[in-house]
């Protein structure tokens, strides 16, 4: 996706010739007009800890409500040091667990629409909601996509 990936090893980032970012011109001096040249994804592991994040504080167990008001501090502090960014759409993107954080965190950037103007709407993909609901549209998907049959 973006301008660079990590190496094989794991030891370095190199240029990404299949980048999303085709524009990309040589680095800037400045870390700021370096991002406008090639950011346009925030990625953002939830809860804190988790994947390639790192957390120092003593909390280890986190509920729904904690996650999302992480999630919102996290963007704003972004949008805090990076205000030139305040400009571009805000979408919240979000996939299985995602289908609980996503809308959490788009209901705290909608009642702080001051903080977020540009904030334009929400995906899920493949998102686990409810139980009752993924199991149920589950089996009508697997039927009707020849999975399984009336048997």
């Amino acid at each position: 996706m973006g301008p660079f990936r990590v190496r094989n090893d794991g030891e370095q980032v190199v240029r990404n010739p299949w980048t999303w970012n085709r524009n990309l011109r040589e680095p800037s001096r400045t870390f700021s007009t370096f991002l406008s040249q090639i950011a346009n994804i925030i990625y953002l592991d939830a809860p804190a800890g988790v994947g390639y994040s790192y957390y120092n504080a003593t909390r280890k167990v986190f509920n729904d409500d904690e996650v999302a008001q992480d999630n919102f501090d996290a963007l704003k502090l972004w949008f805090t040091k990076f205000p030139e960014r305040k400009g571009n759409e805000l979408y919240v993107m979000g996939e299985s667990y995602g289908g609980t954080y996503v809308p959490m965190l788009s209901a705290k950037i909608t009642e702080a629409s001051d903080v977020f103007p540009n904030f334009k709407g929400m995906l899920i993909g493949n998102g686990c909601v409810d139980d009752k609901i993924n199991f149920n549209t589950n089996i009508n998907y697997q039927y009707y996509h020849a999975v399984v049959d009336e048997r």
